[in-house]
């Protein structure tokens, strides 16, 4: 096959567009660099002196000497590198467009489709990630045009890159101020970054991570609110039980110290919070008990969690994985065959390697030793559908049409649902000349995917032009296999951070909540309330001898209740003590609602209204405590949402602190 491309502009466009993330300047900016030294001697030519520059793609089936123990591997194919050849028709279709010759720059674009589709390449995201560098540039000089070409190739050569949509949604939306494009593209935009593993583990990733700050902080908070809410009515059941051994003054020490004890014994932190939380729950009602439940939970599970996050997230930074994803999307690379052929062999048994060895090998015109792997993938697994395809589409390329057409029936006996085998399959006896057949084949195909097989159709050609189509691997797919293999990028929570004191401590305190009703009443604890006029706690003992009023103490039931005739003195003392317990409420819960949105609420008797505003206001904070220092997805960045992440953080703790300060701290106000 022979490309023929127009010549170089003399000038050097390379210079014009310098290019901004780091995966680019890796290979691909290495294969730019490498077109541009081998066009001087041309540029240096006058221009119209110049002829049109042609690149052969050399055909398959020439073949170098077989080494030892290896079948024949073919030379010629592994002698054309894809990456130079799309990066030659990328700077060209650059130089055209300089000189303003849109005819020949979509030419360039058309011989890039004809490399990619020829080189069986699954998705190209360096010659995508040009072009949504070329659409940046393109958008900030404010030419539409370009933008929406670079962006709309960006996708169509990465399907799974979600710059390219979000770039399509600010362009319309900036330039062309086209809310409904602007909002279907990020629609797109959404849908390709939950389809690539390495935007969709980095974006829920750091979704994650910032909610599992806020809910770790939300539960600090609810912990020390509980402590402070009910530590005079602990501190009240403790005096009781330690003054029938001690006088009132030590008693007093004591039940002070009982409640500072993991202090004393140099157990602070996190000990200290699910410590004071235990304590609190006799005093709580059931929905404050299951807050705080989920709040030990979530001591519980934040290390481990945490250490979960970064594996599966690994795959954004993990060599290994990405090379093994960049594998599977196909493409001629021969510099990949001995590091595949290393892994294959360090695990014989896992699938994965032999079948990305065997699709870079027929990439590289060994067919005998792509054929050797397939066989070595269907021994480990006969029920492996895409190994018995592409088997049979090498067949195929040898003329062998029945053995092909037996491999592929063989595939979609294996997969009944696999429409690109059913496809095949009607190829195959369509040159056995089994019409009929061939016939009932494609219709099957059709059935089972027909948005599938029109892709094929259209990009096919004529019908003397189809060839059988090989199966890929997704990079779902890879995921999974080396999750389930213990792969790099996968891997399991160790018991050494079950172990850590925030997850001991969690654990401890959710025992001490689920049997602090048993414990409580052999304790003492649980019998004091607070009263609900003067606020002074007390119990029982402190009624002995009379009928128990709930919520009230002895002397507000004597003054407010039984209307007993009571000294003036003692009256107004009584009176003042109301009074200044209510005004000092109120204070008090003004002021810790200003500080911290939900605090009023919860100290008012609204508990999960308030641990909910809580909850969002310490998940806006983590928001902005975690901006810019998050998991970061190797891409080029289209939007700049880091700003538009810390207002919406913003928006939410001051629609917390809005809503608690607004709204009545206790039901029926």
């Amino acid at each position: 096959m022979t490309l023929r491309v127009p010549p170089r502009k003399g000038a050097d466009p390379l210079a014009n567009y310098p290019f901004q993330a780091a995966w680019l300047r890796s290979r691909f900016l290495r294969a730019l660099f490498g077109a541009l030294l081998a066009a001087a001697p041309v540029c240096s030519a006058p221009l119209g002196a110049q002829e049109p520059e042609v690149i052969h793609l050399p055909p398959p089936s020439q073949s170098t000497p077989a080494t030892p123990g290896k079948p024949p591997r073919a030379a010629t194919r592994a002698s054309l590198n894809v990456q130079e050849v799309l990066a030659e028709l990328w700077f060209r279709r650059n130089a055209c467009l300089e000189r303003n010759d849109l005819a020949a720059a979509r030419r360039q674009v058309e011989l890039m489709r004809d490399v990619v589709r020829r080189e069986g390449i699954f998705s190209a995201e360096d010659v995508a990630g040009a072009f949504l560098s070329d659409g940046n540039r393109a958008l900030e000089s404010r030419n539409r045009t370009r933008a929406l070409e670079s962006f709309h190739l960006a996708s169509e050569f990465a399907p799974d890159e979600p710059g390219a949509f979000f770039g399509l949604a600010r362009t319309l939306w900036s330039q062309e101020k086209d809310l409904g494009g602007a909002l279907s593209s990020v629609i797109q935009g959404i849908r390709a970054t939950l389809r690539n593993p390495s935007a969709r583990t980095a974006r829920l990733g750091n979704i994650l991570l910032v909610m599992l700050t806020g809910s770790l902080g939300a539960a600090v908070l609810w912990s020390l609110l509980c402590a402070l809410r009910t530590a005079r009515l602990s501190q009240h059941d403790l005096y009781e039980r330690q003054v029938r051994s001690f006088s009132p003054a030590a008693a007093h020490a004591v039940a002070w110290s009982l409640w500072f004890l993991p202090a004393l014994l140099w157990f602070a932190g996190w000990w200290l919070l699910v410590y004071w939380l235990a304590l609190s729950q006799p005093y709580l009602k059931r929905s404050e008990r299951i807050l705080s439940v989920l709040a030990c939970l979530c001591f519980l599970a934040a290390v481990p969690l945490v250490s979960w996050i970064t594996l599966e997230t690994a795959v954004t930074t993990n060599p290994t994985t990405r090379f093994l994803l960049e594998a599977a999307r196909g493409g001629v690379d021969p510099e990949r065959i001995p590091i595949l052929e290393q892994m294959a062999s360090a695990r014989p048994q896992e699938a994965l390697y032999h079948f990305l060895l065997g699709q870079t090998y027929a990439a590289t015109g060994s067919t005998e030793a792509a054929l050797q792997e397939y066989r070595q993938v269907q021994t480990l697994k006969p029920d492996h559908a895409k190994a018995w395809i592409n088997s049979g589409s090498l067949l195929y390329s040898k003329q062998r049409f029945a053995q092909a057409a037996e491999e592929y029936r063989r595939a979609a006996q294996s997969d009944p649902h696999s429409a690109l085998a059913e496809y095949n399959l009607s190829l195959a006896l369509q040159a056995l000349l089994r019409l009929e057949e061939a016939d009932a084949a494609f219709r099957k195909a059709r059935e089972l995917d027909n948005s599938l097989i029109t892709s094929i159709l259209a990009s096919s050609g004529t019908d003397e032009q189809r060839d059988p189509m090989d199966a890929h691997y997704t990079t779902g797919e890879v995921l999974e296999v080396l999750q389930k293999s213990g792969g790099s990028s996968s891997g399991t929570t160790g018991w050494r951070q079950w172990v850590s004191p925030l997850s001991l401590s969690g654990a401890l305190g959710l025992l001490a909540c689920l049997v602090s009703a048993w414990l409580s009443s052999r304790w003492g604890l649980g019998r004091a309330q607070k009263c609900g006029k003067c606020g002074q706690p007390f119990c029982r003992r402190c009624q002995v001898g009379m009928k128990r009023e709930e919520g009230l103490c002895t002397a507000c039931r004597h003054l407010y209740v039984l209307k007993d005739p009571v000294a003036p003195a003692a009256r107004e003392a009584r009176e003042r003590l109301v009074a200044s317990h209510e005004r000092w409420e109120w204070i008090l819960r003004r002021l810790v609602s200003l500080c911290l949105p939900g605090a009023g609420q919860i100290r008012g008797g609204r508990t999960v209204w308030g641990a909910f505003l809580i909850w969002v206001a310490s998940v806006g904070v983590a928001t902005l405590l975690l901006t810019g220092k998050s998991l970061a997805y190797p891409g080029i960045p289209v939007l700049d949402s880091t700003t538009w992440v810390r207002v919406a953080a913003v928006v939410c703790v001051a629609g917390a602190w809005l809503a608690a300060n607004t709204l009545a701290f206790q039901k029926g106000n």
